[in-house]
């Protein structure tokens, strides 16, 4: 499928909430599933690249009319609002490595080749980060995006530290704290 970011990584996924919100009548409900991949990203801590294996539970997504009252959430109150009204969302859960995150957004649209999934969760943030008042603190959420054929196989980007935010067009962009994205390999559905 080729997913690549376009120009610089924290532009990625500049349109995807948009694009779901426009499409949103033509948005597909996400029947309740499972998905298994591999992750790769480079880690600081780890020094260099890390794989690790991921697990994304989806019981629920978003409505259109869900994604449009979040995004003006987003757009009144900033990050804050939205980190309030996420907070409620227990939409599933994804699990990267032995950590298990709550999936506070799940929502997804019909494409040419099969699926767009998007995922957001709000990120726990680290004791060192509060401490230091790391610029990390501005990247509350972790956003996934699966790009699936139709039998649920693909791949995808993630960011692990990610601030949103409503562009001039009114599309949500999200920009990444790290340079480079992490990649989600060999995606596949559990039937």
């Amino acid at each position: 499928m080729g997913l690549q970011p376009k120009g610089h990584p924290r532009a990625a996924f500049r349109r995807v909430w948009g694009l779901l919100l426009a499409l949103g009548s033509l948005a597909t409900i996400c029947q309740a599933g499972e998905y298994q991949a591999t992750a790769e990203f480079r880690s600081a801590r780890a020094g260099g690249m890390v794989r690790m294996p991921v697990t994304v539970v989806i019981r629920r997504e978003a409505s259109h009319e869900q994604l449009l009252q979040l995004r003006e959430a987003l757009e009144r109150g900033g990050q804050t609002a939205l980190l309030t009204a996420l907070d409620a969302r227990a939409d599933g859960a994804l699990q990267l490595g032995a950590v298990q995150h709550r999936l506070n957004l799940v929502a997804s649209r019909t494409t040419s080749r099969g699926r767009t999934v998007v995922v957001v969760t709000v990120r726990r943030l680290q004791i060192e980060e509060i401490n230091q008042g790391s610029d990390s603190l501005d990247y509350p959420f972790g956003v996934a995006v699966l790009e699936l054929d139709g039998m649920g196989r693909g791949e995808g980007l993630f960011y692990p530290a990610a601030a949103l935010r409503v562009g001039s067009d009114g599309a949500v962009v999200v920009d990444s704290f790290t340079t480079e994205p992490g990649r989600l390999i060999h995606v596949r559905e559990q039937r």
